[in-house]
């Protein structure tokens, strides 16, 4: 850390991991250097990147922290900075780099953690850059499955005007929710890394983000900060999303991934926390049954019966009555010679009737 900071000014390390962003990094870069908060160091980890990323991260001189190695992916990169930012920090945020932050975030994040010691984490709501220029608003409604109030999810509200009055900020006021998020996290993702900030105490015991999952790994680590720390919400968008879709999107995924990865991570998190799964069984098996219906289909659609039936009838075991009619049917169509073909036909009239000038367009 450079310089001496007042003891009301906590220090913030901010953790950019990127791999082949050169065309992004600086901007992302150049968002957190330009932060009305002073007390903040910067440590990019570059992870194992082909392009011009290393001349561009050493353009910037002693302004950041730069952390190389060989390419392990989006939870070995944050946890290989957050080994860094241990050693010197109050408060950890995290920046994707192709992502860009408003100048007040990291101000405002620290005033509302410091008024409310018992988060462990705060995000925000974000905005959503297009490819086309648009910047599209409420990031998070759109992203998640579930729309609910926040007033529903958090059990405390205040307007961040009365909770941090002598805040200099005189922007439009927004309104701040907390409370216990770890039930609601099984349900939906809610957190975007880069709009996220934490304490130092949250891993004390070790919570680190799991390496070699390249899908959900940050939903796993704030589901266990979650279980010991309640979260906070800052309804106001502090963080621009790139909503690009090409082949360095890690997110990016099948539907047929994606189940298979929500499952895993529903083994590591909540089944594996027992006085959890004593209280919240149903709800918890009527999830995985949702995700075991979509692998079955997936496997179908791909040519897999084999496993399309496998996954049944790990979806039978679960003895949940809530899908009965259609795995049913799906039961049929996996046992039917041809019934692979069936079932892509019957997608394809199901898209003619959703959207058909869409599907008979050429161009």
């Amino acid at each position: 850390m450079n310089g001496h900071y007042p003891e009301n000014h906590p220090s913030v390390c901010v953790i950019i991991p990127t791999y082949n962003r050169s065309h992004y990094i600086a901007e992302a870069i150049d968002s957190v250097l330009g932060q009305n908060y002073e007390n903040l160091s910067v440590i990019v980890v570059d992870d194992g990147s082909t392009d011009e990323t290393d001349s561009i991260l050493r353009s910037y001189g002693s302004r950041i922290n730069t952390v190389k190695q060989s390419h392990g992916g989006p939870g070995k990169a944050r946890n290989a900075g957050m080994e860094m930012a241990l050693q010197q920090c109050s408060y950890i945020a995290f920046l994707d780099s192709d992502d860009m932050w408003r100048e007040s975030k990291i101000k405002a994040q620290v005033e509302i953690m410091e008024s409310l010691p018992q988060i462990g984490f705060l995000f925000s709501e974000f905005s959503v850059l297009k490819n086309n220029g648009e910047l599209k608003c409420c990031g998070l409604r759109r992203w998640g499955q579930t729309v609910l109030s926040w007033s529903t999810i958090f059990p405390n509200k205040r307007a961040f005007s009365l909770l941090v009055p002598e805040r200099e900020n005189k922007r439009e006021d927004f309104a701040v929710y907390w409370g216990d998020l770890y039930t609601w996290l099984l349900k939906d993702p809610y957190v975007l890394p880069s709009s996220v900030m934490i304490r130092r105490e949250c891993t004390e015991t070790g919570i680190r983000f799991p390496e070699g999952v390249y899908l959900y790994e940050d939903w796993d680590f704030f589901a266990r900060i979650a279980r010991s720390w309640e979260g906070g919400f800052m309804d106001v968008e502090t963080t621009i999303n790139r909503g690009h879709d090409d082949d360095m999107r890690l997110t990016r995924s099948s539907a047929l991934k994606a189940s298979k990865n929500r499952l895993a991570l529903i083994e590591r998190v909540w089944r594996k926390d027992p006085d959890f799964i004593v209280r919240n069984e149903e709800m918890v098996s009527s999830i995985e049954s949702d995700q075991l219906f979509i692998m079955a289909k997936e496997y179908l659609l791909a040519g897999q019966p084999h496993k399309s039936r496998q996954a049944l009838g790990r979806l039978r075991e679960l003895k949940s009555g809530k899908t009965r009619i259609k795995v049913l049917a799906l039961s049929i169509m996996a046992r039917l010679p041809g019934g692979s073909n069936i079932m892509l036909a019957l997608r394809r009239i199901l898209r003619i009737i959703r959207d058909p000038i869409r599907t008979f367009s050429f161009y």
